[in-house]
């Protein structure tokens, strides 16, 4: 089939609609006053507990991933996540106390855990050099559908009996798991893992399906001869351990892998995607239709950005979006902390305040969208070693996951408590980030994985958007 590498994209990003449509669901059903009072929402400190439940959940799942990424391979684990997920959505959806919804955000984050390894990872490791990361943009537009997916749901919910609602919201996402099993049984495993294994014949026929060529093509045979060669230099050394990963060749670039993911929750991500709500009463803004449109809103806005995101990825590299993103971000929360400052202020008209707001939110997600939730994860998982991959990737994603869980935990009080500072002080941290990456994030773009060594050897190849001839 020609374009393999495309359908197998769309089919593995499948799983991150789950994962996309039980994260923001919570947050839409925080919105609706009979879901809040019926599992005590309302307080800041459970709402914290049941929506960081998830990212708690996806913490241990990113940590255990490299288990079955390197023993049943990148698909198997796809599909391993998928099961684990259908279980805890049904522990959601048929909750009569709070703590079922956590037991079941906790099981299902294991899922989305060994899914944010397994996805990147596969995607990388299946695509062109020369449209990776457009490819890999398709992993998180696929979330923000399922995010907003989520909202228009929850408002439909909000207008049903609460008991069928939120149970109905909750097990929706169980239809997507038979689709996303039975696609990943007929799509080809990454050839990098079968050679890893000494499955050669199985590899070379994987790279055969992926690039629409026969075995005994020159162009086919020479990228396989190179996969094989840098897989095989790799493999000399022994089985890979967790240990390596501290090696001073190999130090830099987990580091910088675990950097990415880490600064892109200290923008405030958190506190914008999971309340919502918060943030528009804060505003304002008390009507819960409202505060579903608006974030059904900002995931349509999100989607169009990262489309964008995709077309210029591979054009003008990843260092100038991650700038663009974090400037923007910087300068979005700056401005929705003025205009909460401001409101009550007699010169203020607090309505056009609160509609400014709107479009602040929309502001933040706009650059979000064309830098780290589009291109995050494909640049933390290209500029790791081959055969190192898994364990370090499972490891920058776990600290990920354990940082967003403390910022989602402790984001309800801080509103609580400090207000529109809180926008303050992610503005501040946005701009510091936008300087630090520029003289310290390496450009990938066009860059094989196999001579991502380079790359870290030349720092004026690093800082360069040139393609890598």
């Amino acid at each position: 089939m020609k374009n393999l590498s495309v359908v197998a994209t769309l089919v593995a990003c499948f799983g991150t609609f789950f994962v996309g449509y039980d994260a923001g669901v919570m947050t839409g059903m925080l919105s609706v006053p009979a879901t809040e009072a019926r599992f005590g929402l309302e307080q800041p400190l459970v709402r914290g507990i049941v929506v960081s439940s998830l990212y708690i959940g996806a913490f241990f799942g990113s940590l255990g991933a490299s288990i079955p990424l390197d023993r049943l391979g990148r698909r198997r684990a796809i599909m391993l996540g998928s099961v684990i997920f259908a279980a805890g959505v049904l522990l959601q959806a048929t909750a009569f106390y709070v703590e079922q919804i956590i037991a079941g955000r906790l099981l299902a984050g294991i899922a989305v855990g060994i899914m944010h390894s397994a996805v990147p990872i596969y995607i990388a490791e299946i695509a062109e050099e020369y449209r990776r990361g457009a490819l890999a943009t398709a992993i998180e537009m696929v979330l923000v559908f399922g995010i907003m997916v989520s909202f228009l749901v929850s408002l439909g919910a909000y207008h049903l009996d609460d008991n069928v609602g939120f149970r109905l919201a909750f097990a929706l996402p169980i239809l997507c798991v038979p689709p996303l099993i039975f696609g990943m049984q007929l799509l080809p495993e990454s050839p990098r893992w079968l050679i890893g294994k000494g499955c050669t014949k199985d590899a070379l026929q994987s790279l055969s399906r992926l690039r629409n060529l026969p075995e005994d093509d020159p162009i086919l045979y020479k990228e396989f001869s190179q996969l094989c060669s840098s897989i095989e230099n790799e493999a000399q050394t022994g089985e890979a351990k967790f240990a390596e990963l501290l090696s001073p060749c190999v130090r830099k670039r987990v580091l910088l892998s675990l950097s990415i993911l880490v600064l892109g929750e200290t923008t405030g991500l958190g506190t914008i995607f999971n309340f919502i709500p918060d943030i528009m009463r804060m505003a304002g803004i008390h009507r819960p239709e409202v505060h579903l449109l608006v974030g059904a809103g900002r995931s349509g806005i999100s989607m169009v950005a990262s489309g964008i995101c995709a077309l210029l990825v591979d054009r003008i590299g990843r260092r100038p979006l991650f700038l663009a993103g974090a400037t923007c971000m910087g300068a979005a929360m700056g401005i929705l902390s003025a205009l909460i400052a401001v409101r009550g202020f007699p010169s203020v008209d607090d309505q056009a305040a609160s509609y400014c707001s709107i479009a602040v939110v929309y502001l933040f997600a706009i650059g979000h969208n064309i830098s780290w939730n589009s291109i995050a994860y494909i640049y933390a998982t290209e500029i790791l070693p081959q055969r190192l991959r898994a364990k370090a990737l499972s490891i920058s994603i776990g600290i990920y996951w354990l940082v967003r869980t403390m910022v989602v935990q402790v984001a309800p009080l801080l509103l609580s408590l400090l207000g529109w500072r809180v926008f303050s002080i992610f503005s501040g941290i946005c701009f510091a980030i936008a300087v630090g990456l520029y003289f310290w994030l390496p450009e990938t773009k066009g860059v094989p994985l196999e001579k991502m060594d380079e790359v870290f050897r030349d720092r004026r190849l690093a800082m360069s958007t040139s393609s890598m001839p």
